[in-house]
């Protein structure tokens, strides 16, 4: 058996930690797996189906697609958007909800809801920013709205909160961009912490400090990711994060 798995590109640690996940389990039932990289090639654009291999090629008799990190699978809604490329082939979507076609989601509500309310309560943090994802990006949506929703719920006993919304694309490059931007627009605005949708705009706010730390005005505050991935574990201090089981998604997507 042979079983396709179509991501962008398998350069950061959220793709490669569910690669392994399928890698892993896929060598124990005795499958094998190709790789397709995206390279933030759109799904949309109407040439795709003629720069992705065709079905003969490969033999195929599965596809397992990582829509949480292709360019723009918000388009993917129905079967008959991937049906094109793939015809009948079984097809797995893991990231976001494809009508028809099985769909593994991670639920992020209560995650993201508790640790807001952990800044709020437990460190009595009142001036936040949050590093949203990629537009139109299932996750990215739902993570900001929850932000902004449990905020708003604990404004009437603390009327000081205020928090600002920027866009990250999830990744360090714009997530770094962002913080020089808020900063050079709010030099006398206090921040007491910033809420990323990802691990990787966490890290690019690291080493925005890092690189900032001496110059006058850049005052470094908590920073918070999601994700956990693996090297959310090694940069000093440790980031505070939002654990998803991600090698466990990769394998329950084989299964």
């Amino acid at each position: 058996m042979r079983i396709g798995l179509v991501l962008n590109v398998l350069d950061e640690q959220y793709q490669i930690s569910v690669y392994k996940g399928v890698f892993k389990r896929a060598k124990e039932l005795g499958i094998e797996i190709v790789c397709f990289q995206l390279e933030n090639i759109k799904f949309s654009n109407p040439s795709f189906a003629n720069i992705f291999p065709s079905q003969s090629i490969f033999n195929l008799d599965g596809i397992i697609l990582l829509t949480s990190v292709i360019k723009d699978g918000y388009v993917l809604k129905t079967k008959d958007d991937v049906m094109r490329l793939w015809k009948n082939i079984p097809l797995v979507s893991v990231g976001q909800k494809i009508k028809d076609v099985p769909s593994l989601l991670i639920e992020t509500d209560d995650s993201m809801k508790q640790l807001v309310e952990h800044l709020i309560i437990k460190h009595e943090y009142r001036n936040f920013l949050y590093i949203s994802g990629s537009e139109n990006h299932h996750d990215a949506d739902r993570r900001e709205q929850i932000f902004k929703e449990t905020l708003e719920a604990y404004k009437p006993w603390f009327s000081d909160i205020n928090y600002s919304i920027r866009r990250g694309w999830f990744n360090e490059h714009d997530a770094n961009q962002v913080m020089k931007e808020y900063v050079t627009e709010n030099t006398d605005k206090k921040l007491d912490a910033i809420v990323c949708a990802n691990d990787n705009m966490a890290i690019g706010v690291y080493k925005f400090f890092e690189m900032n730390h001496q110059k006058g005005g850049v005052k470094e505050c908590a920073v918070t990711g999601f994700d956990d991935i693996p090297q959310s574990r090694y940069v000093i201090p440790s980031l505070t994060t939002v654990r998803q089981p991600l090698e466990e998604i990769g394998s329950e997507a084989v299964d």
